[in-house]
């Protein structure tokens, strides 16, 4: 088979192999960081990164959430991977932390999800709680987001914790 012909199949697989995508709203995360959690895949929770060419940006507007000392005194590329391995963390400890209370993903359902603001000249972002419902109980589901370069991307600070009933 020519190289030509199969060129329209390559563009296809790496167009939706892609991870990158456009998120109209802070709360279009929920879903795929549910699923990112529900199918022990790190790899969907990383893609809803902000890209590597964006990542001075999201410093520079979230100094006060990020550490505005290291704005100015690492690269690009350490920042990057500062994303990175905090995503990491807080991935694996919502995976601990499901295991020691017995937390069903495969159970979950979607409640509610709101969105706060946070800005001023330090901060730029969005705080999003999600009420999640197991078999076990209510839970809520936090994160931070961040309006870059026209898309809504996973900022900081995933974490879920039992809901408290007021």
């Amino acid at each position: 088979m020519k190289i030509s012909r199969l060129a329209p199949l390559f563009l296809l697989i790496a167009l939706f192999s892609s991870c990158t995508s456009y998120r109209n709203k802070a709360e279009e995360l929920t879903l795929p960081i549910i699923q990112g959690i529900q199918g022990d895949n790190y790899d969907k929770i990383k893609c809803l990164l902000t890209p590597k060419e964006n990542v001075n940006e999201l410093f520079a507007k979230n100094k006060s959430k990020l550490g505005w000392i290291y704005y100015n005194k690492y690269t690009e590329s350490y920042r990057y991977q500062t994303l990175i391995a905090n995503s990491r963390v807080d991935f694996d400890r919502i995976q601990d932390y499901s295991k020691q209370y017995g937390l069903d993903w495969s159970q979950v359902q979607l409640g509610e999800v709101t969105k706060q603001d946070v800005s001023d000249s330090m901060s730029d972002y969005s705080l999003l709680e999600a009420k999640l419902s197991f078999p076990k109980g209510l839970y809520v589901l936090k994160f931070d987001a961040a309006h870059i370069a026209g898309n809504w991307y996973l900022l900081h600070n995933i974490m879920i914790y039992p809901q408290v009933h007021p």
